[in-house]
């Protein structure tokens, strides 16, 4: 095994998957030292202290979660122990793209090999039996929907986009400038909180309310309330 190639598979698994997140990579690294320690064995023994203090994870909970996780995930196979005498164990997951993804977890010729697919987030597990002096490889391709892995991002529309909704929805020109400025003065953010996802569906509720906010800007203009009496005798004392 070139544990080169197989940290960069890694990593690039990393990348692609929606659902790691830094307490992952930061377990996946301590199992990955302890695993260089025993010069890449089939089982890493764990001490729960040791292996916690190495990736900086300071609550069990979490820890016996992560490990979970990414055994669920195929990048380990996780061995929980019972036993108060005898600790846990982990077996890594080769990932050495010289050889394909691959496991060497045998067990009564039988090769279990757990994947978790990213477009559907469905657990699948596969299983194959290995005819006795034979190793079996086992390749898995993810496959991946763009509707689902990459969010959709918010693409801040132009004015002249903004008023052709406008006139398509046959509303007042003027108030696709007032919709513009409100929200490029604010950040794109709906009721000045949360960021906006679809501008169109903004345009339409601001539609909806233009009626009722003319009555506040009319009754606004109506009561005058900076308006000073015409006039003023400044003689008189205050």
């Amino acid at each position: 095994m070139n544990y080169i190639k197989h940290l960069n598979a890694v990593f690039q698994k990393f990348a692609e998957d929606v659902q790691i997140v830094p307490r992952h990579i930061s377990l996946y690294m301590a199992l990955f030292q302890l695993w260089n320690r025993v010069k890449f064995a089939d089982k890493i023994a764990l001490s729960r202290a040791e292996t916690m203090l190495l990736a900086k994870i300071g609550s069990v909970n979490t820890y016996t979660r992560t490990l979970k996780e990414l055994h669920a995930r195929g990048y380990i196979c996780y061995h929980p122990s019972h036993n108060p005498l005898c600790g846990s164990s982990v077996t890594i997951i080769t990932f050495d793209t010289s050889t394909g993804y691959t496991s060497d977890i045998t067990t009564d010729n039988t090769l279990f090999i757990n994947r978790y697919i990213n477009n559907n987030k469905q657990l699948k597990t596969v299983r194959e039996n290995a005819p006795e002096g034979q190793i079996v490889e086992l390749k898995l391709q993810s496959e991946k929907s763009d509707a689902t892995i990459q969010k959709k991002r918010f693409i801040k529309p132009s004015l002249e986009e903004i008023k052709g909704y406008f006139e398509e929805r046959q509303a007042d020109i003027i108030e696709a400038d007032r919709f513009f400025n409100h929200f490029e003065s604010n950040g794109w953010k709906v009721g000045g909180k949360s960021p906006m996802k679809d501008w169109k569906a903004a345009v339409r509720n601001w539609i909806l309310n233009i009626e009722r906010y003319s009555s506040k800007r009319n009754n606004y203009r109506d009561e005058n309330y900076l308006s000073a009496p015409n006039v003023k005798n400044y003689e008189e004392p205050l």
